[in-house]
């Protein structure tokens, strides 16, 4: 897995992952993450919009923030990131 920043003139950061197909599951597919100061009242206002939770709200590791998954009424999954609290 490898990690990629992007640097751009504004205020916005934007980061990426790309994942060797050979470390790819089979149903694995392109995934945007957005990042939230809270996940789980996040998970709570898509739940109500008629989207569905697939991963909830993991801790990655100590100091490395959280993560989860969710799918919008499509069915398009979308990860939700969370940064570590300072």
């Amino acid at each position: 897995m490898a990690t990629v920043s992007l640097r751009s003139t504004t205020q916005v950061a934007l980061a990426g992952t790309w994942v060797k197909e050979s470390d790819r599951t089979p149903d694995e597919q392109t995934r945007i993450y957005i990042m939230v100061d809270d996940i789980s009242g996040t998970l709570k206002k898509i739940e109500a919009a008629g989207g569905r939770m697939l991963t909830p709200r993991t801790d990655i590791a100590p100091g490395s923030g959280a993560f989860a998954v969710f799918a919008d009424p499509a069915g398009t999954e979308f990860g939700l990131y969370e940064e570590p609290k300072r």
